[in-house]
């Protein structure tokens, strides 16, 4: 921990740091004569010097030590590529700032009155909304303000409307842009590489680009939860993880995918439930107790390995939902009803799912990879032409292919 004084504002910093870049852990919070700098994220790209070879907070902090004016910090923060939460202190300028990358794949929650600011990563309290930076005077009482991503230079993706007749074309580049996007993610990552894997489009789209890069061996995680009266074998999830495995040993016979199943019995449930209740307030239904069961039993099967690949993104982007699938198919067309639907769901997700996610995994220790979120893809993607996402053969058309 860390306390200080700016002006006539008391400063407690707490932190912990999870070793994944470097030859050394960098202890946090990183500082100067001026600034105070808390990072929880992972730069994959951007101007950033030194990133494969030290702890992406120094280099970081390097960028931002020779800032001068405000402008420059929100630079530096706009330009990196990569999941993020961010506390920093600038003590010349009596001035806080924090915030969260676009699509909020690191948590920060905050809990404010007005003489008062906590900020957490995990606490129960609202998320921070992943809408850009936002600045906080140390030197009179006030609200934080938001400096949204798009003043910042950020590019903010928009669905496009257009069809296509010619989809075909665009099979080859999307593959290619997803296999940058899962590239960049295996920085600092072993040998062994685990995925999150029921064997939909989305799991095998990943382990196949995994393959594809070379990784000599992939741990597929299959969770299935107990169903009265029925073995784990027959829950859908592990029937189709199983035959996908299959395949994938069938395509890249020089690979080692290992299947990994993950039992959870109604007794292991209900015992953990309360705890993992507590670490994704403030999101509170069912759906999110199952997913985040589901993810917590993956973070705890992930060990000795310290990352692991998802598909979160995908359903947003690709039309996965249901509710995609009955817009498509009420009119048989593209309505704006489905491109708002598909643009509400990509806006939406720092807030629904991914702060959720991220203290699930963070529980154990455990680093989430999400190449469907990669900043490129997400550009590429929201330009395709809707029928290469969802069409009358099926939702997330392209990735099928």
């Amino acid at each position: 921990s860390l306390e200080c004084r700016v002006g006539q504002a008391r400063i407690l910093l707490y932190f912990a740091v999870l070793h994944m870049r470097g030859p050394m852990t960098v202890p946090q919070p990183v500082s100067d004569d001026r600034f105070v700098l808390q990072w929880n994220g992972e730069i994959f790209d951007g101007p950033f010097e030194g990133l494969k070879t030290e702890c992406d907070t120094l280099s970081l902090f390097k960028k931002i030590s020779k800032c001068t004016f405000e402008d420059e910090i929100f630079k530096v923060m706009a330009s990196i590529e990569g999941p993020f939460a961010f506390t920093l202190l600038d003590r010349l300028n009596q001035t806080l700032y924090f915030g969260r990358d676009l699509y909020g794949r690191r948590s920060l929650q905050w809990n404010y009155s007005q003489n008062s600011l906590e900020l957490c990563s995990v606490s129960g309290y609202d998320e921070v909304p992943a809408s850009g930076i936002f600045k906080y005077s140390l030197r009179q009482v006030g609200n934080p303000e938001l400096i949204p991503w798009s003043q910042l230079g950020v590019a903010i993706p928009r669905i496009a409307s257009h069809v296509s007749d010619q989809l075909d074309n665009f099979i080859d580049e999307f593959e290619e842009c997803f296999l940058q996007a899962v590239k960049r993610r295996l920085v600092n990552v072993s040998n062994s590489v685990p995925t999150l894997f029921s064997g939909g489009v989305d799991s095998l789209l990943i382990a196949a680009a995994l393959c594809k890069l070379g990784c000599p061996l992939i741990r597929l995680l299959n969770v299935a939860f107990a169903v009265e009266d029925e073995g784990f074998e027959k829950v859908p999830d592990r029937g189709t993880g199983r035959l996908a495995h299959e395949e994938l040993v069938r395509l890249f016979p020089s690979t080692e995918c290992k299947f990994e199943p993950i039992d959870v019995t109604a007794e292991m449930f209900r015992a953990h439930l309360p705890h993992v209740k507590r670490l994704i307030q403030p999101n509170d239904t069912v759906m999110d107790e199952s997913i985040a069961m589901g993810l917590w039993c993956v973070a705890k099967a992930v060990r000795p390995d310290r990352v692991v690949f998802v598909g979160m993104g995908a359903d947003e982007q690709f039309g996965g939902y249901t509710r995609h699938s009955v817009l498509f198919k009420e009119s048989n067309t593209y309505t704006d009803l489905l491109i708002d639907e598909l643009q509400m769901d990509l806006d939406r997700i720092s807030g629904r799912n991914m702060g959720r996610d991220d203290r699930i995994l963070s529980d154990h220790g455990i680093e989430a990879r999400f190449p469907f979120l990669d900043e490129t893809f997400v550009q590429f993607s929201s330009q395709l032409p809707l029928n290469a996402k969802i069409n009358q053969q099926s939702n997330k058309w392209i990735i099928r292919q």
